[in-house]
């Protein structure tokens, strides 16, 4: 957390600064510890000892040093040559640590007819005292030094230590090491290891002649936003369900599309020399508008498609609850409501239970609608999967609101009751309080009168309970066969909980693999293996700050330009005082995205801030609007007479100047597609 917050790599944190951030985390434990009269524990001398902490982080330390030069090859990483095991210099953090000497193999370096010299890390070379009750462990790491020699002396090696959630009959066990400690591994180093397997997986498209021309083989979309219009205003007019107008919304036009192109041209990463940085997958032609497409009309796909996919149901507007901003400043908070979410627009996904709740950390949020199981829609929930797959290849941030289970579900985390919680927080609520109830009974010591009163207080919980449960989506499913009319008893309330719980962390299971498996189609599942649930959703949707000083460091200017110029200095202070959701309004003024790159990922273009064109503009500068170009990441900003103005205006152009059809006039031939429409 002190690396994240300096902005600097973990191995450079030192161990002064750990204490100093231990001696902080101590001091307000210890307020509270002793504010509260139910905790007897009293902080100080007889709390957790600095050393020791310092002791724990030095073995995370070491066990990221070990991974660092490691993880090629438990990757198979076949773009390198060799494997070089260097120790890396540590301060007094560091322990102390004593390898023993071997010979051959064993002493870390073997000579191959091609006189490569491979230096393993002494944690895979088998100890020559090793216990001969270990033969699989024995075994396992010789297999392990064979595959690198192999490599190293330019053989042809099967890949037989791949990191999978899956089974694998792989001689070593990396599939259940790895995701194991993941949480262990510093952010940088899995990072790093992330964005090397992505470029080494990229499908790389034919070259040109001319470099401006685009491959053949880059898949190009044609994609009509005046007909997704015009199905949602019918919508709301003749209250037609988005259902009927599914395949004319962007997204299944976009599917549509994509679906003729080889899956494996979803892993193109291209960037044409006029993007200016964007990497992209395909090229994007929007009918009816005066755009070309150099980076910003693709990134406002994504974004369009988020918003269509979690809009509400415009038939129903009325009549239920909409979503606010996620960018609102109490965008988790609430009271409990009785007016239900209105549906989405498109019937892919549902609103979570947790909208009408209480407070919860999880509040606006969706799932997979559990009853579009139609092998259609699973197809559709699968591209779903691979647009946010190649979203992460290029870059690219989405707004989308999932629960956390649906990543843990992604990255094959453990589930629990507790994950009921992430969208539907009443219904955790009485399975915690139901289970707490029921494991009191077997506790030992209880008197019998206190046991007779801890069952009539579990029957009258239960007396109206059948075998059942209440999906997301409000249709309710039956544990057991004729469930509906069956009551849950006392002696098999265990059962009725498990049956619970797993009826509730499957909801939408079908369409949830399907997402992870386009997902997979695109990003290999050696990359995604090494990411938490919160690494992959923070990588996919970025993080509800938008740090501006980042995005100034960011920035550049043009020549006639200068950050000491009055009325950048006025910009930078206005960004400043914006709410978040104004600032992510100005993002998606000038960049076609909402957020930030996240943290550890570069920016692939520099703001770039340049003066007004025109001499109007420049002798009149007030009565002019920022201008902004989306593909270059780029605003023109008349020199304003004072901040009040520039603010207003600022304002006023993030909020109504949202279309992109500045680019050049569309002839009368080139308008007919309005008939399509």
């Amino acid at each position: 957390q002190r690396a994240d917050h300096k902005n600097i790599a973990p191995w450079d944190v030192t161990a002064e600064e750990v204490c100093r951030e231990f001696r902080i985390l101590q001091q307000q434990l210890s307020r509270i510890v002793i504010a509260s009269a139910e905790l007897s524990h009293r902080w100080g001398i007889s709390g957790p000892k600095r050393k020791a902490v310092l002791g724990r982080l030095a073995l995370l330390r070491e066990l990221n040093h070990l991974l660092e030069h490691s993880l090629p090859v438990m990757l198979l990483d076949t773009s390198s040559d060799s494997v070089v095991f260097e120790r890396r210099t540590f301060d007094e953090f560091a322990p102390m640590i004593t390898t023993l000497s071997h010979r051959s193999l064993s002493s870390g370096t073997t000579n191959t007819s091609m006189n490569t010299a491979v230096k393993v890390p002494s944690a895979l070379i088998p100890s020559n005292n090793m216990s001969s009750s270990s033969p699989e462990l024995t075994s396992s790491i010789s297999s392990m030094n064979s595959i690198i020699n192999n490599r190293v002396s330019g053989q042809s090696v099967s890949p037989r230590i791949i990191l999978s959630w899956f089974p694998s009959t792989s001689e070593v066990p990396i599939s259940t090491l790895l995701p194991t400690v993941r949480s262990r591994i510093f952010t940088e180093l899995k990072m790093k290891h992330f964005w090397e397997i992505l470029v080494n997986s990229a499908v790389k498209a034919h070259k040109t002649d001319d470099d401006y021309d685009y491959p053949d083989d880059l898949p190009q979309v044609r994609l009509n936003r005046f007909k997704t219009f015009r199905a949602k205003e019918a919508s709301e007019l003749y209250k037609i369900s988005g259902e009927d107008s599914l395949f004319s919304s962007l997204f299944c036009q976009l599917w549509k599309e994509l679906r003729q192109h080889p899956q494996e041209k979803l892993r193109i990463s291209y960037t044409h020399p006029m993007d200016d940085g964007q990497s992209r997958t395909f090229k994007v032609r929007f009918d009816n508008e005066g755009v070309d497409d150099y980076g910003g009309p693709y990134r406002e796909v994504f974004q369009q498609l988020c918003e269509e996919l979690q809009s509400s149901d415009p038939s129903q507007r009325e009549e239920g609850m909409t979503r606010p901003s996620s960018w609102s400043a109490n965008y988790n908070e609430g009271s409990e409501s009785s007016k239900p979410p209105a549906r989405c627009y498109l019937p892919l996904l549902s609103p979570t239970p947790n909208w009408i709740a209480g407070e919860c950390t999880e509040r606006y949020k969706y799932v997979f609608n559990p009853s579009s199981m139609s092998p259609v829609r699973i197809d559709l929930y699968r591209f779903l999967g691979q647009l946010v797959g190649i979203a992460i290849r290029s870059k690219i941030t989405l707004d989308l609101q999932f629960p956390s289970f649906i990543w843990k579900y992604v990255v094959r985390e453990p589930l629990t009751e507790r994950d009921i919680a992430s969208f539907d927080a009443p219904a955790a609520d009485f399975v915690s309080h139901l289970a707490s109830l029921y494991k009191r009974l077997s506790i030992p010591g209880e008197s019998s009168e206190a046991i007779q009163c801890l069952r009539e207080e579990i029957q009258t919980v239960i007396q109206d309970l059948n075998w059942t449960a209440r999906r997301s989506d409000g249709q309710v499913v039956e544990l057991v066969p004729g469930g509906a009319k069956k009551s849950v008893v006392l002696d098999e309330l265990g059962l009725y909980l498990k049956l619970y719980v797993e009826a509730r962390l499957s909801e939408g299971s079908v369409a949830v693999e399907a997402f992870q498996d386009g997902l997979l189609s695109v990003i290999p599942e050696n990359a995604l293996a090494l990411l938490s649930w919160e690494e992959l959703q923070h990588l996919v949707c970025g993080v509800r700050y938008i740090d501006v000083e980042r995005l100034r460091a960011n920035t550049e200017y043009d020549d006639d330009v200068t950050p000491e110029d009055s009325h950048i200095v006025a910009f930078w202070e206005a960004l400043h005082e914006f709410s978040e959701e104004e600032k992510s309004a100005f993002l998606r003024f000038v960049w076609a995205r909402p957020t930030l790159p996240p943290k550890g990922v570069e920016f692939p273009q520099k703001l770039k801030i340049q003066s007004a064109v025109g001499d109007d503009a420049t002798l009149k500068p007030d009565q002019y609007l920022p201008k902004a170009h989306t593909c270059f990441f780029s605003v023109n900003l008349p020199r304003y007479s004072c901040k009040e103005v520039l603010v207003d205006r600022l304002r006023y152009a993030i909020a109504n100047c949202t279309e992109m059809d500045a680019d050049f006039r569309l002839t009368e031939t080139e308008v007919t597609g309005w008939n399509n429409s």
